[in-house]
């Protein structure tokens, strides 16, 4: 059994999962005040992620799996699951608090994770025994919302920093309605849509932010994939024109 997870960190999207534990590690003496950081009991190797990936019928660009940190409720030893699929819930004199735990992931490429998405739309589970989380029913809202900016042509070009320098990129343009709509969505973000990390330091962004920025990511995916389609269509009748002179 596997609980399928999609959060967004640093501009990526990052598949992840959980399964249930075969054992929990042991803690012996008192917790130390800066817990060490080790792996989730809950994680789901590189390979399982791409096995159910492949079981929903779902083809990716084959990515290397990489660690990232997934800040978590958590009892005294262990993360808390998701649902009960994976472990039964804490005690209610339990105290909860929010830990880092290392988790394998995969990273999607816009185009790799609106296909995921679109495959997930409706869906509870992509097959059998691979369920789909409730983040990632809230990112198939969110990938509507994206289509109807994008199909009202509600982008305009902008430039965007990266680690190689500046790139060209398609902005969302929000105004109104707009506006109103990503304010609602951001409000029912589930916590694990951008639970993820790249290091052990809690990050600080707020949900407004993390939707309007996976707006953009998706926007400038389908912009792009709009203009191949357009250049394809305008080399088709320049090719047909030169036949027939």
């Amino acid at each position: 059994m596997i609980i399928l997870h999609l959060s967004y960190c640093a501009g990526n999207c990052f598949l992840w999962g959980e399964t249930p534990a075969e054992h929990f590690p042991k803690r012996r003496g008192r917790p130390p005040k800066k817990p060490k950081l080790l792996p989730s009991p809950f994680d789901v190797s590189g390979a399982k992620l791409k096995q159910a990936l492949a079981a929903g019928g779902i083809e990716i660009e084959d990515k290397a799996e990489t660690a990232m940190t997934a800040w978590l409720p958590s009892v005294a030893d262990r993360p808390v699951g998701s649902g009960l699929l994976v472990a039964p819930p804490p005690l209610a004199d339990q105290e909860l608090t929010i830990r880092p735990w290392k988790v394998t992931a995969l990273c999607l490429l816009p185009d790799d994770a609106m296909s995921f998405l679109t495959a997930c739309a409706g869906r509870r589970n992509l097959a059998p025994s691979v369920v789909i989380g409730a983040d990632i029913a809230f990112w198939v809202q969110a990938l509507r919302f994206a289509g109807s900016l994008a199909a009202r042509g509600r982008f305009l070009p902008g430039v965007k920093q990266e680690r190689s320098g500046y790139v060209a990129v398609w902005e969302p343009v929000l105004s109104g309605d707009d506006m109103e709509s990503l304010v609602t969505l951001a409000r029912s973000i589930p916590a694990a849509c951008y639970c993820l990390t790249a290091d052990d330091v809690l990050s600080d962004t707020q949900a407004p932010s993390v939707v309007l920025s996976f707006s953009g990511m998706l926007i400038d995916a389908l912009a792009r994939q709009e203009a191949m389609l357009l250049q394809g269509k305008a080399g088709k009748r320049r090719s047909r024109a030169a036949g027939q002179t």
